[in-house]
């Protein structure tokens, strides 16, 4: 099974990079910045989050990921700046990003819209040590390349009222190529995400939230997620998932408010997933860790007020 892997990756580096690994509707309920660069600044605090995930776990080359990300609203709550770090590996490749978002906001009477754009720097890196090589002349070994950097850029419109959010986001929109070989047509594929979730309030202490995400990337088969999520007294939550093809979720977690004074949200959360597809049969399931952690403005910042401006009677 571990060749036939391996082979699979190779082969699908040489044609199309398939789909990038994400994390599962658990972790983009906790902060949307991973698919969309305009939720960058949307919560009142500087905001930080840490995500661990193993995928498929005791399968031969699984994908594994780790990010980490932080953003802050500044200048009078009008402007959201984000950086999102992320590391994920997968058979013989292995995958980091540094990208910044940033995004202005609109206030209505209801809601905020707000629209974002990011930018960063991908590298991908082979390891021949994970592979099995049989043939020492192949082509791809004698002249393909260990280590591309390409940069790479993406949009959003995120959209954010008491009960109810909606997203759009259209990330890797270069498609730039990862040319490990000269004549390789690898490139990254258009992600296309879109997002919504509404509160519903049960009772003073307990509240539902559903919510939808449906995944597209040219040359894959559409993907939807179907999430509803329990949250107790705001501390206690938990939900089941459906990624359509693919998994069934189960995760929780708990929040600790201010823990000191900086602190105003400590945020941990645990997702299983239980493949449905074929590959049940050759895997243990998928785990993921999530930490967030919101700490409040400095002062300063709060203070922060839109200048006056004086017109001169000398124009007019």
């Amino acid at each position: 099974m571990k060749v036939k892997f391996y082979l699979l990756i190779m082969f699908l580096q040489t044609n199309i990079v398939f789909a990038q690994q994400d994390p599962n509707i658990t972790m983009y309920m906790n902060n949307i910045l991973l698919i969309n660069p305009a939720y960058a600044g949307s919560q009142k605090d500087i905001q930080a989050s840490l995500v661990n995930r193993n995928q498929w776990v005791s399968f031969a080359g699984a994908p594994a990921l780790q990010s980490f990300n932080i953003h802050s609203p500044l200048n009078y709550n009008k402007i959201g700046l984000g950086l999102q770090m992320l590391n994920q590996s997968i058979g013989a490749e292995n995958y980091f990003s540094t990208t910044l978002s940033y995004a202005y906001k609109i206030n209505f009477s209801k809601g905020i819209l707000s629209f974002g754009l990011n930018a960063g720097i991908k590298q991908y890196k082979l390891n021949f040590s994970r592979m099995n090589i049989k043939d020492l002349d192949d082509k791809f070994i004698l002249e393909g390349k260990t280590n591309v950097t390409i940069p790479d850029i993406g949009s959003g419109i995120f959209y954010k009222s008491k009960k109810f959010n909606f997203g759009f986001s259209a990330l890797h929109l270069a498609q730039n190529r990862i040319a490990y070989l000269k004549d390789n047509r690898s490139k990254l594929r258009r992600h296309y995400y879109l997002f919504a979730s509404h509160d519903i309030i049960i009772t003073e202490r307990f509240k539902i939230t559903p919510n939808v995400l449906i995944k597209y990337v040219e040359g894959a088969p559409l993907q939807v997620n179907f999430t509803t999520m329990m949250e107790y007294r705001d501390r206690l939550w938990t939900g089941l998932s459906y990624r359509t093809g693919d998994a069934l979720c189960f995760f929780g977690g708990l929040n600790f408010k201010s823990l000191s004074g900086n602190i105003s949200l400590l945020r941990v959360g645990y997702s299983y997933d239980w493949t449905t597809s074929g590959l049940t049969k050759y895997n243990s399931g998928t785990h993921e860790i999530i930490l967030n952690c919101n700490f409040k403005l400095p002062k300063s910042i709060k203070k922060l007020k839109m200048k006056k401006v004086t017109k001169s009677p000398l124009f007019f």
